[in-house]
Order: structure tokens, then C-alpha cells, then sequence
């Protein structure tokens, strides 16, 4: 397909992708704008062009989505209960992720992030000495697994299962290899990788009707997620279709926005369609 110019720069977004997952009968079941953003990346000149924040992007895409009754979500990397996150927005270090909060409806955001009820997570992020990483991280992620990577698998989409064994099966491996010896940021790698767990129980639950989640996450976890949504092994039919959709099936709208670019990551303005 012939590259389109973009005229809109995202604010903040180092990588914007598509993914279209459909079941074994090729219907599709979900699909997900995912959004990689930078920290600090507010103060980039963005001299004369056109650009639009990751909020008000949202913003476009639920109004757009609600034309069309489509039912639309925001994953935020905030606590699952969100209130603490909105009583205490000075704590968050994400721009977007504090306008999100701001402009739009608490009903349409769920918040991923539930490592806070297990560890302290501002020391596993703010620290480089060992800080007691077994009592402290590595012991309450053991104590507490089965509650952090269970899933049953009459709630998720079969074709969807797959992905969440292969990384239960990971996490927990990693895990094991971790000691009170090991390095900082081999512990926040195994926590980070929790996160991104509970990232798919949310997206692979069976809905009513397919649902359109748009996932903002720091930009490591956009890389992770999109990695094992094209893993290999998984025998996943995946295809990048080019730098925009054409069309996708069951909406009327394809929902891309080929007004939109980024600064960045060229490769990262793909969509991918992920059938089961």
C-alpha cells in the first residue's frame, strides 16, 4: 500500500499500532490502538507542526467510536480501582495519563496496574542497590501468584488463550531464576512482565460485542506486547497490512487515522490482523 503523508503529530508517542484479533471463524472478536509514550517528552519542540496530545486523541477516538456504538475503553497504567490514582495525580509522572484522568469519564478507563497491592513500587522503580529484593519483590510475587496469573478459561476467547498460558509460563520461569543477588533490573523486568499479563486478562475477556480497547503504555511495554502478540511459536496468522487500514471487517469505520504520525518509530505505524 502507498504511504500516505500525515499531517497530525502525537504529542508524547514514540509508537502507534493497530491490532485486529479474530476468532477461528474469522470474526472479529476485539481490536486494540496501542499507544507507546515517552516520560518527559512534553518538552520536545515540536516546532511548526500540527500536533494533537495522547488525551485529546482519546478524546477523538471515543467520540468517533460512539458515532458508530462501538464500545470503547482506555487501559491506563493506574491502579485497578482508580480512585487512589485520582486523589493523588502529583504522584503520577505520565503528562498524557494525568490529562486522561482529567478530560475524560472515569467509566471509560480501567486502570491495569495492580502491582501496587503487593509491593512498594516507587522503591522497585527508584532504586539500584539490592534493597532486600527477595523480602521486598521477589517473596510476595511467589506468595501471591496464583492470584496475580490466574485466569478462567470459560471467560476468554479461545483463540485469545494461547497468549495468556505462553506468558504465565514465562513469568513464572523468570521468577525462578531471580534470587537476592540478582540485579534491579532484572527484578523490575519480571514485575514489568506481571503488568503486561494483566494487560491481556482485560483485553482477552470475552465481551457481547466486539469492543475497541486503546492501550496506553510506556513505550518498553508496547514493545513486549507487541512481540508476543507476533510471536512466532504461537502460530499466529500476523500480517502487517501497511502504514494505515483500508478496511476492517464488521465496522464501518476503520478507525486508524491516517491523519496521525509520530516523531520516531516509522515501523511502529503498522496494523496488524491476528487471527486465531
Amino acid at each position: 500500500m502507498e504511504y500516505m503523508p500525515r499531517s497530525i503529530y502525537l504529542e508524547n508517542a514514540w509508537s502507534l499500532a493497530r491490532y485486529n484479533f479474530y476468532d477461528e471463524k474469522k470474526n472479529l472478536i476485539l481490536w486494540l490502538t496501542m499507544i507507546g509514550e515517552v516520560h518527559g517528552m512534553e518538552s520536545y519542540v515540536y516546532g511548526k507542526r500540527k500536533t494533537i496530545s495522547i488525551s485529546n486523541f482519546c478524546i477523538r477516538l471515543l467520540s468517533e467510536a460512539e458515532d458508530l456504538s462501538i464500545e470503547t475503553k482506555i487501559l491506563l497504567e493506574v491502579e485497578n480501582s482508580l480512585q487512589a490514582d485520582y486523589n493523588n495525580q502529583s504522584n503520577i509522572v505520565s503528562v498524557p495519563i494525568v490529562d486522561i484522568l482529567t478530560k475524560i469519564p472515569h467509566e471509560k478507563i480501567i486502570g491495569y496496574n495492580d502491582r501496587i497491592n503487593y509491593i512498594d513500587e516507587p522503591s522497585l522503580y527508584y532504586t539500584d542497590d539490592h534493597y532486600n529484593l527477595y523480602e521486598n519483590f521477589i517473596k510476595p510475587f511467589r506468595e501471591n501468584q496464583e492470584t496475580l496469573l490466574s485466569f478462567d478459561v470459560i471467560d476468554y476467547h479461545p483463540s485469545c488463550i494461547k497468549y495468556l498460558i505462553f506468558m504465565k509460563e514465562k513469568i513464572i520461569t523468570f521468577f525462578k531464576t531471580l534470587t537476592n543477588e540478582s540485579l534491579p533490573e532484572d527484578v523490575r523486568k519480571a514485575w514489568a512482565m506481571v503488568t503486561d499479563f494483566n494487560v491481556l486478562r482485560i483485553l482477552f475477556k470475552i465481551n457481547k460485542t466486539p469492543t475497541h480497547f486503546i492501550f496506553i503504555c510506556g513505550f518498553a511495554h508496547s514493545e513486549s506486547i507487541h512481540k508476543l502478540l507476533t510471536e512466532k511459536s504461537l502460530n499466529v496468522n500476523s500480517i502487517s497490512s501497511g502504514s494505515h487500514i483500508s478496511g476492517t471487517k464488521n465496522i464501518k469505520n476503520p478507525m486508524f487515522y491516517p491523519d496521525i504520525d509520530i516523531l520516531k518509530i516509522n515501523s511502529a505505524r503498522h496494523t496488524f490482523n491476528i487471527q486465531g
